[in-house]
């Protein structure tokens, strides 16, 4: 069974962690990530075994990454 790493140890600096809501969010509120939101990230390596496969990644780059679906049916932008 796949599982998934829901840490962002060094999330982008834009994004601050609020326990209320269980998510890192952007000083405006207008972008959150949270568990079961879409992400797009920079793969930065990989380890595939027989059975399990494991990644770094970041999205603290200057391309098109970050939220890119909110887990809820939107857009992955919306306020906390």
């Amino acid at each position: 069974m796949p599982t998934t790493a829901n840490s962002l140890p060094s999330a982008p600096t834009t994004y601050a962690y609020n326990p209320t809501h269980e998510a890192y969010v952007t000083p405006d509120g207008e972008s959150v990530i949270r568990r079961g939101c879409g992400v797009r990230a920079k793969i930065l390596g990989c380890v595939v075994e027989k059975d399990n496969f494991r990644a770094i990644a970041t999205i603290s780059e200057n391309f098109y990454l970050g939220v890119i679906d909110s887990g809820e049916g939107g857009d992955g932008m919306g306020m906390v």
